[in-house]
């Protein structure tokens, strides 16, 4: 069923009939391609009115995000290179089991050698990809425990600041706001309006490599060990630990990220603005872009 101008619906609606695989809507913008995305007309990706959405492909929605073909092809090779990072761990474990039993696990483990070379091929074409972007050429490859792989991730999922007009922006994309007091979770059968895989980068992969670093004078070790000690004293009598930890993770993946989108909109020519705590708390100090890269401590009164 193909649909030419399909009536103006509610976001939700409207995604559900994107995703069905017997209805197809020619893109709006240049009416050539299928629409897959939902484009905010207005560029306020909070206004969810029907006359705020309309259906565009993926090149469209790219192109007038700034998001460029070597970073839209990073993200497919991406997340190829974690889908068989992910089977290859399976399949060990899986050969691990069987030679358990007793079993001869010969043909699975020849197998098993080669999605090891498969795995560490794509890795050196995400790196010879990620040459290609200044973010990661002049800022993220400077930051210790930042990968290569994580760092075409955050390219990936992030495209291009050029849509995030503000840090806070940014992080409601990533999940990391907080709404009705908490924050926001993924509801069963509903479409999230917020970025899971961002959020599980930043919070579940980008602070733990910070995390490791003990005993090291970087930056991403000092918020984190900061972080957790202010949670502590304020929270600690009233939260578990664990939600103590959870705080804290957040709490870094969020700075981290702020200073990327500077970075990144600076080297992009965008504009910026103050981050909350000097707009609004005046607050002097603050960490900036140029403080992840080296071994700098943070001042003792830069506050929380």
């Amino acid at each position: 069923m193909k649909l030419q101008q399909p009536n103006i619906l509610a976001g939700i609606e409207l995604r559900e009939l994107l995703r069905k695989k017997d209805t197809e809507i020619p893109c709006w913008q240049c009416t050539k391609h299928k629409a897959t995305d939902i484009h905010h007309l207005n560029g306020h990706h909070w206004d969810k009115r029907p006359e705020n959405l309309a259906p565009w492909c993926k090149r469209c929605h790219n192109e007038h995000h700034g998001i460029s073909d070597n970073i839209t092809s990073l993200n497919l090779v991406v997340r190829q290179f974690w889908a068989i990072q992910d089977q290859r761990m399976a399949m060990a474990n899986r050969i691990r089991a069987y030679e358990e039993l007793g079993y001869d696990a010969t043909i699975a483990k020849e197998i098993f050698e080669q999605f090891k070379v498969l795995e560490k091929e794509t890795l050196k074409r995400i790196s010879k990809m990620l040459k290609q972007e200044p973010i990661y050429v002049h800022y993220l490859s400077k930051i210790k425990g930042i990968g290569p792989a994580i760092a075409a991730q955050l390219i990936a999922e992030i495209g291009s600041p050029k849509g995030f007009e503000s840090i806070s922006a940014l992080w409601a994309y990533a999940g990391l706001d907080v709404r009705n007091g908490s924050a926001p979770k993924r509801q069963r059968g509903q479409k999230a309006n917020w970025n899971h895989r961002l959020r599980t980068i930043a919070v579940g992969k980008v602070v733990p490599q910070f995390v490791r670093l003990k005993g090291k004078p970087y930056l991403g070790r000092q918020l984190y060990e900061r972080y957790k000690r202010f949670y502590t004293q304020r929270d600690g009598e009233s939260i578990s630990k664990l939600h103590v930890e959870n705080r804290t993770r957040r709490k870094v993946a969020k700075v981290f990220l702020s200073c990327l989108w500077l970075a990144w909109r600076e080297m992009m020519g965008l504009p910026v603005t103050d981050p909350y705590v000097v707009d609004k708390l005046n607050h002097s100090h603050i960490i900036r872009p140029e403080d992840w890269a080296g071994n700098g401590w943070l001042p003792v009164n830069t506050p929380v």
